[in-house]
């Protein structure tokens, strides 16, 4: 899966479309985008806190909507690079990564269940 991933990432989507990735720059963002992005770490903090740390859960089912919100996360980072600058493409890397990390939770929940 993750060999799946840096093929499409770093060799189509880097060296053959010319689409670099968005590096990890926080000045110049979006105040909503950033106030939102906030909010979903402080969301998946106290989850890791209340649910993991006090009720003593270890299942993954449990610990899944971390995930969720992480793959939320970099959807609206997506977004927010199509809204800011259309023409890079940048977006196209955040929805590849949410996109395989969604694909990776329904793997691991269904071998979970089964």
């Amino acid at each position: 899966m993750f060999g799946l991933y840096t093929g499409i990432s770093q060799f189509y989507l880097k060296r053959v479309l010319g689409i670099k990735p968005r590096g990890f720059v926080v000045e110049g963002r979006n105040r909503k985008f950033l106030i939102t992005e906030i909010s979903i770490v402080i969301i998946c903090f106290f989850y890791l806190i209340f649910v993991h740390v006090y009720f003593n859960y270890t299942n993954l089912f449990n610990s899944s909507p971390i995930f969720i919100l992480l793959a939320l996360m970099l959807i609206i980072q997506g977004i927010e690079e199509k809204k800011k600058d259309k023409e890079a493409k940048k977006y196209y890397h955040e929805w590849l990564t949410a996109s395989f990390v969604i694909i990776c939770i329904l793997v691991l929940l269904t071998g979970s269940i089964l």
